[in-house]
């Protein structure tokens, strides 16, 4: 009988085990995914300054270029 509750015990704790190492990957997964969210977040902000700063210096150009063709 005593072997059997040692198996029994051991199946439990190993149990445990594999369910606590489960929840420490998993908040690992989340943690990462929220830096990852973060980081996107920064690069689409900074992406969508560059493409207002393109679009302001393309209209720049054009306003340059029609003075020095208006001027010929």
């Amino acid at each position: 009988m005593s072997f059997d509750n040692f198996l029994s015990w051991g199946f439990t704790a190993l149990l445990s085990g594999v369910l606590v190492y489960g929840v420490k990957v998993l908040t690992d997964i989340k943690k990462s995914v929220e830096e990852l969210n973060g980081r996107m977040a920064t690069i689409i902000e900074r992406t969508a300054w560059h493409e207002k700063e393109m679009t302001r210096l393309s209209d720049r150009m054009l306003w340059l270029e029609n003075k020095l063709m208006g001027s010929n």
